[in-house]
């Protein structure tokens, strides 16, 4: 049974860490359809497996450091070591692990010998642990007014645009949430927004100190 009272709920996030880790992007992650004139906004849908591309920033030494959570697309994909796999997959709800295929810059080789003065990233063939996607189907909606949110409709193509108050949160009803432990929210970008988390898998991720993780309370599940 559903526990009835107000339960607090997190989000996911990368940290700021001044290049410590590696660099990742996501390679086609996402199929874009029609683009309405007016607002500019394009629908799309996940394309998987998840493929990624291993860079290095311009400035600085570079890294090849493989962290517990690694963020490809900003906050939207969640790429994470076999530890985490290991430690989260019988112990909450709502993920599922996806496989993950890496390509890299065809105009990029790896050199023949490794010096002081070449940059610190990964490289093809892999040699690192082993990496999967958590992907989260689980999509719940706010209590609009309660989270402080306002928005209009798109004359071109329907969709809402919100306004945010500034010192929002946000606020789910417990009729919209049936127990997962990692979920999105719609009005927060849906599919393409960032991952939630209640306290139970907040308190998890806690304990086991992963690398390049942050987590931040943003509100609650209510009544």
């Amino acid at each position: 049974m559903l526990n009835t009272q107000s339960a607090t709920i997190y989000s996911l996030a990368e940290p700021m860490h001044g290049g410590r880790f590696t660099s990742v992007l996501s390679v086609g992650s996402r199929k874009f359809g029609h683009e309405c004139s007016v607002c500019g906004f394009r629908e799309s849908e996940r394309v998987y497996p998840l493929r990624i591309r291993w860079t290095v920033e311009e400035w600085g030494p570079g890294s090849d450091v493989i962290p517990d959570f690694n963020w490809p697309r900003a906050h939207q994909i969640l790429l994470v070591s076999q530890l985490v796999r290991d430690y989260l997959q019988e112990r909450v709800t709502g993920i599922r692990f996806g496989a993950v295929e890496m390509v890299d810059d065809p105009t990029l080789h790896r050199p023949k010998r490794i010096t002081k003065r070449t940059k610190k990233r990964v490289w093809l063939p892999y040699e690192g642990p082993p990496l999967h996607e958590i992907i989260v189907d689980k999509v719940v909606h706010l209590d609009i007014e309660r989270s402080g949110r306002t928005f209009t409709l798109c004359p071109g193509c329907g969709r809402k645009q919100f306004k945010v108050r500034h010192d929002a949160q946000d606020i789910v009803p417990r009729s919209e949430w049936t127990g997962e432990d990692f979920f999105r929210i719609d009005e927060n970008g849906g599919a393409d927004g960032p991952v939630f988390v209640t306290q139970h898998a907040r308190d998890l991720l806690k304990a086991g100190r992963f690398t390049n993780l942050s987590i931040r309370k943003c509100g609650a599940i209510v009544p």
